[in-house]
């Protein structure tokens, strides 16, 4: 590398400490096709931006796989992302989640956050594209230890 750029390169790592040092660590792991029990461990939520699709919301479920027969992901953690740009997925969770549909979108992380704590069961497939798989939560098995009922 030149000389130039090695100080260009060390003048952005510089600007981006702060930032990395709090940046968040993506999980692309998602478990094999198939259906699991998995505990909902966080929710995290924001806005993203980009050219082509401008502002877009989105809601991110942390969780954790519980199969003790099954060593290998037993225990194993990951997300489970909704965007803005197709509300039918994320509405489909929180109406799980919720035990009845919901149509206010208000709701939405209302819910999520409320559901930390929840065991659920999932089910993965391929997805029509073949490229993703598509994760779905089917049922509420048990409650999170502090979730109150959502309002309407």
């Amino acid at each position: 590398m030149s000389e130039n750029l090695t100080a260009d390169m060390s003048g952005i790592l510089n600007d981006l400490a702060a930032e990395f040092k709090t940046a968040e660590v993506f999980n692309s792991w998602t478990p094999p096709i198939g259906d699991y029990t998995a505990l909902i461990t966080d929710f995290k939520s924001g806005i993203s931006t980009s050219e082509a699709k401008g502002k877009m919301a989105w809601w991110r479920l942390e969780m954790r796989l519980l199969d003790a027969g099954n060593p290998e992901l037993d225990q194993k953690d990951f997300s489970l992302g909704f965007f803005s740009r197709n509300l039918g997925f994320p509405k489909a969770a929180m109406s799980v989640l919720a035990g009845r549909r919901v149509d206010d979108i208000h709701q939405l992380p209302v819910i999520f956050e409320a559901s930390k704590g929840a065991i659920v069961k999932l089910n993965v497939v391929m997805s029509s594209n073949k490229k993703n798989k598509n994760i779905t939560i089917t049922e509420l098995v048990e409650a999170a230890p502090a979730a109150a009922p959502a309002t309407a």
